[in-house]
């Protein structure tokens, strides 16, 4: 799983042009630190060696966690094939997710590292966005909804600028309540959810997933 990749990065402020090294398969057994850096939504920041200038810059990958046995792949383009799957997640039937930015691989990541179900964290983000987004005022803007693991717990937040009043956050806190409420109203459903290779497991899913619930 330790396969590489090179391409060059051009600074955007000074015009000097680097180097950078990246595997296509990101080990997070092997490269704790790395890790980390994509939990953080950092690992895809070059520094410029000459002004000092930074940038983020996006690639094609695969975040592997052999110990909690799941594989997300980071696909910006979606033209662009996947990486190939190792044969270790085939044969020991893995959790695959896709997703398409940094952001969305980070929140992935840390959903994916806790003992709640993946699917139900992105039902929760999904819920708490349809409960703020009509009460927003115009000219308002929401961030991206994200999973955290709190002092208190998991929990999903929600950051915003309210128009006039400043920023905010939205918070579901993912009390043993809150999840047994959650398990009640999806758990059936999400029983009979088949896992069916890659799968973005995002807003769009959660929104078409609940509402189809509703019905």
């Amino acid at each position: 799983m330790r396969k590489t990749t090179m391409f060059q990065w051009t600074c955007p402020k000074c015009g000097k042009k680097e180097l950078v090294l990246r595997p296509i398969v990101l080990d997070a057994d092997a490269m704790p630190e790395a890790a980390g850096d994509v939990r953080e939504d950092r690992y895809f920041r070059v520094r410029c060696s000459a002004c000092g200038e930074t940038q983020d810059f996006l690639m094609h990958m695969l975040y592997a966690d052999r110990t909690r046995r799941f594989l997300v792949a980071l696909q910006p383009d979606e033209k662009t094939p996947l990486s190939p799957v190792p044969a270790e997640a085939l044969r020991e039937g893995w959790r695959l997710r896709l997703v398409r930015d940094s952001e969305d691989l980070a929140d992935k990541v840390r959903a994916l590292e806790s003992a709640i179900d993946d699917r139900l964290i992105a039902v929760a983000e999904y819920l708490l966005y349809r409960k703020i987004r009509p009460a927003m005022p115009a000219g308002s803007v929401m961030g991206m909804t994200v999973f955290h693991e709190g002092d208190g717990g998991p929990e999903v937040l929600l950051p915003m600028e309210i128009a006039e009043k400043g920023y905010a956050m939205g918070k579901d806190a993912l009390t043993a309540a809150r999840l047994a409420e959650l398990e009640s109203a999806y758990g059936k459903a999400l029983a009979e959810d088949r896992e069916t290779g890659f799968r973005e497991i995002g807003r769009a899913w959660a929104a078409a997933f609940v509402e189809s619930q509703e019905k």
